[in-house]
C-alpha cells in the first residue's frame, strides 16, 4: 500500500453559527474519504462518508471516480482534531449503475473495507433510517462536518420534495429534479449553509437526531448563505444498499 503524504482538501464551512464538538466526533460514524493522487505522491481527501457497517462505508459516487481501483481509495475513522485516526485501506466499490459522472440523481456508492474497523467512543457504525425520509419533513434534523480541524453541527428543518424544489436557487451545477434528493434550510433566518467541501457528510434526523438519511452533495456553484442544504436521500437507495451489505 502506498504509505506517502497525506492531506485534506476542505473549502467547507458552515455559514453562520455553528457548535464545534469539544471532546470527540459528535457523530462517530463519519469516515473521512482519500484517494491516491500518484503525480502528487500523496493520499487526497475531499470527501466524507459515513459507517454502515463494520466494513461498509456509504458515501457519494463522486467521492470515489470509476478511474480510481479500490487499492488507491481508503477511509480513516474516528478523527478529533484531526487525531486519533484509524485508517483502513479499500477492497471494493460498488456505485449505483444509473449514476452518472457529477449528476444528481443516484449519486451514492457503498464502499467495502478490507478490514472491519475497531468500534470505540470515537467509532461507531450508523442507525440507517428504516422509512422514508417524508416521515422527518418538518422535523429538525442535525448536519456535521469538518471545519478547519473541528467537528462542526448545526441543526436545520427537513424539507418536503415540493419546497426543496421551490427554493432551489437558479445557481445549481444541474436541475434538481428527482425525488432522489431531499434538503434541510434554516427557518430562523439565521442564513447558515453548509459550503464546498461537505461531499458526502451525514443528515441525521429523528427524535435523537442519530437515524441517517441523507449525505451531502454539493449542488451549489457558490457558497450562498441562505439557500437549501442538498442531500442524496439514502432512504430512496434502501433496497439497493441492502443487496450490497454482505
Amino acid at each position: 500500500m502506498n504509505a506517502f503524504i497525506s492531506t485534506s482538501f476542505h473549502i467547507f464551512i458552515i455559514l453562520g453559527n455553528v457548535n464545534s464538538a469539544p471532546d470527540g466526533p459528535p457523530f462517530p460514524s463519519q469516515v473521512e474519504v482519500s484517494v491516491w493522487y500518484a503525480n502528487l505522491n500523496l493520499w487526497y481527501s475531499f470527501c466524507n462518508g459515513v459507517l454502515i457497517a463494520l466494513n461498509k462505508v456509504v458515501a457519494p459516487a463522486d467521492c470515489v471516480p470509476y478511474y480510481y481501483p479500490p487499492e488507491d481509495v481508503r477511509v480513516s475513522l474516528g478523527k478529533v482534531d484531526k487525531k486519533y485516526q484509524q485508517i483502513i485501506y479499500v477492497s471494493r466499490v460498488d456505485t449505483h449503475k444509473d449514476y452518472e459522472w457529477f449528476e444528481w440523481p443516484n449519486d451514492i456508492a457503498l464502499i467495502t473495507l478490507s478490514t472491519p474497523a475497531k468500534l470505540d467512543k470515537n467509532v461507531q457504525v450508523a442507525k440507517l433510517a428504516v422509512n422514508s425520509s417524508s416521515i422527518y419533513v418538518e422535523t429538525s434534523c442535525m448536519i456535521y462536518s469538518w471545519g478547519g480541524s473541528r467537528v462542526e453541527q448545526v441543526s436545520r428543518t427537513l424539507l418536503s420534495k415540493k419546497e426543496c424544489l421551490e427554493r432551489a436557487h437558479d445557481d445549481l451545477w444541474y436541475p434538481l429534479s428527482s425525488g432522489l434528493v431531499t434538503c434541510v434550510f434554516s427557518r430562523k433566518g439565521d442564513n447558515s449553509a453548509p459550503c464546498m467541501g461537505n461531499l458526502g457528510t451525514p443528515l441525521l434526523c429523528g427524535p435523537n437526531k442519530d437515524t441517517l438519511v441523507g449525505i451531502a452533495k454539493m449542488m451549489a456553484k457558490y457558497c450562498v448563505a441562505g439557500q437549501p442544504s442538498f442531500y442524496t436521500d439514502v432512504t430512496s437507495h434502501l433496497a439497493w444498499l441492502q443487496q450490497r451489505m454482505y
